[in-house]
């Protein structure tokens, strides 16, 4: 052994605090270079900051633990790398599946894709078992180092305690030094604006900096500013009196009564800006139905004139919005919120929710939902999935949407991922005979990740795409895509048999770019290679106005200027200055944003992460060309954040906390399907709730409750006393005369009752000869139950109403008593029943 190899060693035996903090600094700078090289595929000048403030975030560790006993110490700094290298593999995991890195923000959305996405996240650890093998590969050499007792954490005393904070201290200034003097300050405004995506956070400073960051933010709250661009335009320039503006706001008297300072900025922003004109296509489809389709990972590339005729034609009468671009790489709610807000999510750190949940009891007037509604026309809004996902069930009613999802009104087989065709087939009928115009919102699934045959949709339309000169993946994506093809094609042959196919507008656009295709897939769809920075969000806004000759439009847009391009077109009164986007039809400022802050415009794009714009010559752009956009953008982002945490529009309009919708969230029930059901109950006025956040899912139901239910449902406005509803019951022959309403209700006596409510409906209940053999199977073995029990149950469980998982024991819980929540769903199932019967 050479002289100074055991001059080391006997360093690092002689000083454990040494060795101690070479092995936690080494494990927190190989952390971050594993984790740079596994996502970005480099290990470029950007992986500096992050390998030394890996060191940093050791060192903390090392020093922290040395507080306590060594026992307790080396615990302690065990469990700290431990969490350390969960979350870099769980990063890794989630950049996998999604493209980007998962902010902090995002973590309770997280944990709800895990729960409902199961199957997904474990193919995702699968595809990236080897960096996640190699991320978590500190936790068992610490764990042997520390056993084994070759590194020992020595407890600091008051000798060592202050060269060892110093020595810190020292690590950290350094690295601060440097992130501040090199490359120009650029990774020290990057790493601190609170408005940067973790994305570019963990490209240039890691993942261990960006977290400490987001915890900053977290705690520290909005700190946004609005900033008057010179593109946000004069006001005394377009007070021409052809502007979207409402005549009856005044912003400077809105400011001037405004009682905190956020508030009051906005009021006086909003008087500072220019208004977009009305044009030549103002109230173009004002009388017209309108269809939104939030299609789940569409791309532009899908379209094919003789695979999908459908969505050609889509894509070709209208508008042709040729450089439309979608603002997000993942994030279904973020892509569905700018849509349908015509604003901008909260892409900050500060925010500890997702926009939609925090929109869920804000005045929204102007979401299109709410605008038909206001107008006395009917809206719905349908997701092919779980309503509880996402929160859907609170936010899109809040849109002014009666809200229908699989278990929640939506009749219709769920699969992973679900039916697009399947959805529109069970939703038509609800609005084609409606005498009014209508307007009906989509949020499809079909073409979920992940591309494979396991894929439902994929599965289901292989042999569509079976012969297309693409990789496995490429034809899974365009297979589950058909199913959106096939869901069009029944849609406007039903637009056509109710006669509405020459007053509906139908618009399409994606939710976010189809992140479950890599870069070089996403090529092979293209058939050429794609900007990953721009290109690879270009994207389709499809406005289809029947019997329309096609009109081109050039102009550069994003999600948010789709919400005021149809106000106008639909000829709606209201104010352009307080939505975020433009209509694109107008002549204003028109930019295409990305939720980075990068943008394009006609002239240049700007890339935010390097700070740099390009023009698509080769002119160079100018300073003041750029930062005056840079600006213009910001206040878009920093506007939207404060529209929504401030419940702009409220204070705009004078609405009260009490004039607006207050929806329920029940605390006391997990099952989605149950809650689904009790929202619905709730909702519609059939079963009262304990409170907001409470349904009283577990108390066992009462005759009397099932009772006024049955009655609300059969069209019953009256507020029936326990007496009364027991007379109503009893005239329309529902129970006899010996049942009080204090009774609870069982299995069979529920079935009994639902029985003859749905005869006293005019349903057919009679059994097929086939349904007559198995119940005479089924009395054999439950000699117990009398025969109209047993009937009735066997045609609740057949249609579904009322069922347990266990065939074997359903028949023997004749007597068990139902709660409130079991109850819900029956109802709810009748409700359903009687509805398609009608």
């Amino acid at each position: 052994m050479s002289q100074t190899r055991k001059f080391t060693f006997t360093i690092l035996r002689n000083n454990p605090a040494v060795s101690a903090w070479l092995l936690f600094a080494g494990c927190g700078a190989y952390l971050e270079l594993v984790l740079h090289i596994s996502v970005f595929h480099t290990a470029d000048a950007h992986v500096l900051f992050p390998i030394l403030f890996g060191i940093c975030i050791g060192s903390a560790i090392a020093c922290f633990s040395s507080l306590f006993p060594s026992k307790i110490g080396g615990r302690l700094a065990l469990a700290c790398l431990s969490f350390l290298c969960v979350c870099c593999a769980v990063q890794c995991v989630y950049h996998g599946i999604f493209g980007s890195f998962m902010p902090l923000s995002q973590l309770t959305l997280g944990a709800n894709a895990l729960t409902n996405f199961k199957e997904q996240v474990v193919y995702g650890i699968f595809q990236q078992i080897v960096p996640v093998a190699a991320l978590c590969l500190p936790i068992p050499l610490a764990w042997y180092l520390l056993r084994s007792r070759r590194v020992v954490l020595p407890r600091l005393t008051r000798k060592t305690l202050l060269p060892a904070l110093g020595a810190l201290a020292g690590i950290c200034v350094l690295t601060s030094g440097a992130l501040r003097l090199l490359d120009g300050g650029t990774v020290y405004r990057l790493l601190t604006n609170t408005s940067t995506s973790t994305e570019s956070s963990v490209r240039h400073a890691g993942l261990t900096a960006t977290m400490f960051e987001e915890c900053l933010a977290q705690l520290g709250g909005s700190s946004v500013t609005l900033t008057a661009s010179a593109l946000d335009g004069d006001l005394e320039q377009s007070s021409s009196g052809v502007d979207n503006v409402d005549a009856a706001l005044d912003f400077s008297a809105l400011a001037d009564s405004a009682k905190h300072d956020p508030v009051s900025a906005l009021d006086q922003y909003c008087a500072s800006i220019a208004p977009t004109d009305k044009n030549q296509y103002t109230g173009l489809t004002k009388d017209y139905n309108l269809i939104m389709i939030c299609a789940e990972s569409f791309s532009p590339y899908v379209i094919d004139e003789q695979r999908t005729p459908a969505l050609y034609k889509l894509a070709n009468g209208g508008f042709r919005f040729h450089n439309y671009y979608c603002s997000f790489p993942n994030t279904t709610t973020n892509g569905e919120y700018a849509l349908c807000m015509g604003l901008m999510p909260d892409m900050s750190r500060t925010k500890t929710a997702s926009s939609f949940d925090v929109s869920r009891s804000n005045y929204l007037p102007y979401c299109m939902g709410n605008v038909f509604a206001s107008r006395g026309y009917p809206a719905y809004a349908y997701h092919n999935y779980y309503g509880t996902f996402y929160d859907r069930n609170h936010t899109h009613p809040n849109m002014g949407y009666t809200f229908r999802a699989v278990g929640s009104g939506l009749d219709m087989p769920l699969s992973w991922p679900s039916s697009d065709k399947d959805m529109i087939d069970a939703s038509v009928s609800e609005y084609l005979d409606s005498s009014t115009p209508f307007c009906a919102y989509y949020m499809t699934f079909s073409g979920h990740y992940q591309y494979n045959w396991d894929n439902a949709m994929s599965a289901k339309n292989r042999d569509a795409v079976c012969n297309l000169p693409y990789s496995e993946t490429v034809q899974a994506y365009l297979a589950c895509n058909m199913e959106l093809e096939y869901a069009l094609e029944d849609l406007f042959e039903q637009l056509e048999r109710a006669g509405q196919a020459d007053n509906t507008v139908i618009v399409l656009t994606a939710d976010h770019y189809p992140y479950g295709l890599s870069e070089s897939q996403y090529n092979e769809l293209a058939g050429k290679d794609i900007d990953t920075t721009f290109e690879k969000y270009h994207n389709s806004f499809l406005c289809y106005i029947p019997n329309m000759h096609p009109v081109d439009v050039d102009t550069y847009c994003c999600d948010i200027d789709i919400l005021p391009t149809l106000l106008n077109l639909f000829g709606v009164s209201y104010d352009s200055r307080l939505l975020a986007g433009k209509d694109i039809l107008s002549d204003s400022t028109h930019v295409a944003m990305l939720a980075d802050q990068s943008y394009l415009t006609d002239s240049f794009r700007y890339n935010a992460e390097t700070g740099t714009a390009q023009s698509y010559d080769t002119r160079p752009v100018k300073d003041a060309d750029a930062q005056a956009y840079c600006q213009y953008v910001s206040n878009v982002f920093s506007f939207s954040t404060q529209v929504l945490n401030n419940d702009y529009y409220a204070h705009v309009f004078g609405k009260s906390a009490a004039e607006q919708t207050e929806s329920y969230d029940f605390s006391d029930i997990t099952d989605p399907f149950e809650e689904a059901s009790a929202l619905f109950v709730a909702e519609n006025g059939y079963m009262q709730a304990k409170s907001r956040t409470e349904f009283g899912a577990q108390a066992s139901a009462a005759y009397g409750e099932v009772l006024r239910a049955l009655y609300r449902m059969a069209g019953g406005t009256q507020s029936l006393s326990d007496a009364a509803v027991i007379t109503w019951a009893q005239e329309h022959a529902l129970i006899s005369d010996d049942v009080s309403a204090q009774d609870t209700v069982t299995y069979g006596s529920v079935s009994r009752l639902f029985l003859r409510y749905l005869a006293d409906r005019k349903i057919d209940v009679s059994l097929t000869e086939t349904d007559k053999t198995q119940l005479a199977q089924i009395q054999a073995g439950y000699t117990e139950l009398d025969d109209t029990t047993c009937l009735a149950m066997y045609w609740m469980r057949k249609h579904a109403i009322l069922q347990d998982n266990d065939l074997g024991q359903y028949y023997s819980l004749a007597d068990q008593v139902l709660n409130r929540a079991q109850i819900s769903r029956c109802l709810q199932g009748i409700s359903s029943l009687v509805q398609s019967t009608s």
